[in-house]
């Protein structure tokens, strides 16, 4: 068993039976400015993912972005974004579940790699480029 943090805990306290029908929590990934990121199980396909939750569940205009992000990113489909499996809302508390990627972020890449080669830097930035431009 996975070690709760306050925040998984915390997290947990406030989603209903609906997410926990569907989704087993394993581990915090990470958080940020909107949300925090947690590592789940998807029990019907058996598989991991990463589903992001709205920190200010509150504020209604980062409930609309939220919402937005869900609906805009879900329906992207590209080779340089991750992708949207699905979007909810439990117990009052959105969520996002997202595709889980495996390997670093790529601050830790240029934490371990820096500084770059030329050629390195270039394939890096036309991919990001790719997506962004996609996107």
């Amino acid at each position: 068993m996975v070690e709760e943090t306050r925040l998984v805990l915390e997290i947990k306290s406030r989603l209903g039976g609906d997410f926990e029908d569907k989704y087993l929590i394993e581990g915090e990934l990470g958080f940020g400015g909107m949300g925090t990121v947690l590592l789940c199980q998807q029990k019907d396909l058996g598989r991991q993912v990463a589903v992001k939750f709205l920190s200010e569940i509150n504020d209604f205009i980062n409930r609309k972005r939220f919402k937005s992000e869900a609906q805009h990113h879900g329906s992207l489909t590209h080779r340089n974004i991750v992708r949207v499996f699905d979007y909810g809302i439990s117990n009052d508390v959105p969520y996002i579940v997202f595709e889980l990627l495996q390997g670093q972020t790529l601050a830790e890449h240029l934490e371990r790699r820096a500084p770059l080669s030329l050629l390195e830097t270039l394939t890096i930035s036309i991919d990001v480029c790719s997506g962004l431009s996609y996107a």
